[in-house]
C-alpha cells in the first residue's frame, strides 16, 4: 500500500500532466475523471454504448503496430507470477463522447494488451513514486506518440480494455441500507488485496464470434453479479437463464424492489482505462439474510474476494467513512473510489422516492 504523501503526488502529477479536473470527495482528490450520465440515461445502463466494431485483435508478436508501446516483460513477470491471467477477448476504448449522453464506442482487444501497455504504465508510475524518482519512460514514450489530452477521450496506442463496477446496496432488516466493498483475493491477476466493488469486472464478450451480441452492459452486470456473488462458474453462461439468483433479480426488478441505475465512466488517470459504473439498489428486507442461508435456492459465494465483504452504512458520509478502513483510498483500486460514493448518492435518491 501507498502513503499519504506518495497518493498525493501521484494525484498532483497526474492532474497537472494531464491539465484534469479530479474526483474529490470529502476533501481529498483521487486520480480518476469521473463523467457524470444525464438524468434521462440513468435507468437504461445500456445508454452508455454506442458503435462497436468487431474487428478481431491483432496478436503484437507479429504486429506491434498498434501499440505505441509494449511491456513484454512486465506481462511476462505476471505469467509466472501463479495469478489468475486469460488472455480473453475484450472491449477495449475506441472514443468516450461526454458531450450529452455519455457514448463509449468500442472495438475489441485482448486482456494480455492491455497488462502490456495499461496496466504497466500504472506499475510503473508506483514504482517511480516509491522510488523517489521522476522519470517516467513507458508514459514518457507514450505521449511522443499520442497526445496527453485526446488519449482522456480516445484509446488510441494501447489496449485500453473496458472496465464495469457495481455498487451493490441492500435494505439490511431494520438496521437501513448498506453498500457492499469487497477485498481482492491473492489470486487477482492485478492490484491483489485492494479494496474493490463487488461484482468489478473486465468489460468483456465470451469469445470474439459473440462480440456483438455480448455488447450489452446489463447482460454484464447480470453476469458478474452471479459470478461474483453466488459464485456461477465463470465456463457457464449459457446457465444464467436458469440461475435462481438470476431469476429472483428479474423478479425483484419487476415488482420494483430491485433497481438498476447508470452512475458514469471514469478514466483512471494511472492506467489510462475508462471503467462504466452502475449500482444495484434492492429494498427487500429479506434479500440479505436469506442470501446468507440459502433459503431461496442460492447462496453468497464470494470467489474474487474469498469472503472478505465490507457493510457499509449510506444514511450519510460519516457513517459510511466510519465503517471504512482509515484513508480507505490508499487501499480502494482508483475508480471504485467514484462508483462508490456516486452509487451511494443514487441509492438515496432511488430510496427517497
Amino acid at each position: 500500500m501507498i502513503s499519504a504523501n506518495d497518493y498525493s503526488l501521484i494525484t498532483d502529477f497526474l492532474a497537472d500532466y494531464y491539465d484534469a479536473e479530479l474526483f474529490t470527495r470529502h476533501g481529498v482528490s483521487h486520480p480518476v475523471i469521473q463523467h457524470e450520465p444525464l438524468p434521462a440515461q440513468r435507468d437504461d445502463v445500456d445508454s452508455i454504448l454506442g458503435r462497436l466494431t468487431p474487428t478481431p485483435p491483432k496478436s503484437p508478436i507479429d504486429d506491434a503496430s498498434d501499440f505505441a508501446f509494449y511491456n513484454y516483460a512486465y506481462l511476462h513477470t505476471l505469467q509466472n507470477s501463479g495469478r489468475n491471467l486469460f488472455n480473453g477477448t475484450t472491449y477495449i476504448l475506441r472514443l468516450l463522447r461526454t458531450q450529452g449522453n455519455l457514448r463509449i464506442d468500442a472495438e475489441v482487444g485482448q486482456y494480455f494488451d492491455m497488462i502490456a501497455t495499461c496496466i504497466a504504465l500504472e506499475r510503473e508510475l508506483l514504482d517511480v513514486i516509491q522510488a523517489g524518482a521522476i522519470r517516467f519512460p513507458m508514459r514518457s514514450q507514450y505521449h511522443r506518440a499520442v497526445e496527453a489530452q485526446s488519449s482522456l477521450t480516445r484509446g488510441n496506442g494501447r489496449s485500453a480494455a473496458l472496465g464495469g463496477v457495481v455498487l451493490i446496496v441492500f435494505k439490511d432488516g431494520t438496521q437501513g441500507y448498506k453498500g457492499l466493498v469487497a477485498e481482492r483475493s491473492a489470486k487477482n491477476a492485478t492490484r491483489t488485496g485492494a479494496l474493490h466493488l463487488i461484482p468489478a469486472f473486465i468489460f468483456q464478450p465470451q469469445s470474439i464470434d459473440t462480440a456483438k451480441t455480448d455488447w450489452s452492459f446489463k447482460y454484464h452486470i447480470y453476469r458478474e453479479y452471479l459470478e461474483e456473488l453466488v459464485g456461477m462458474p465463470e465456463d457457464n453462461p449459457a446457465g444464467m437463464e436458469s440461475q435462481p439468483a438470476l431469476q429472483d433479480l428479474r423478479r425483484m426488478e419487476a415488482n420494483g424492489t430491485a433497481q438498476v441505475q447508470l452512475t458514469g465512466v471514469s478514466m483512471n488517470l494511472l492506467t489510462l482505462r475508462a471503467e462504466i459504473s452502475a449500482v444495484l439498489v434492492i429494498h427487500d428486507a429479506d434479500w440479505w439474510a436469506d442470501l446468507q442461508t440459502g433459503k431461496r435456492g442460492y447462496q453468497l459465494e464470494t470467489p474474487e474476494s474469498a469472503g472478505k465483504l465490507l457493510e457499509i452504512p449510506i444514511a450519510n458520509d460519516e457513517l459510511a467513512l466510519s465503517a471504512l478502513p482509515n484513508d480507505y483510498y490508499l487501499r480502494m483500486v482508483p475508480q471504485a473510489i467514484p462508483a462508490l460514493w456516486r452509487g451511494i448518492d443514487a441509492a438515496r435518491r432511488l430510496i427517497g422516492e
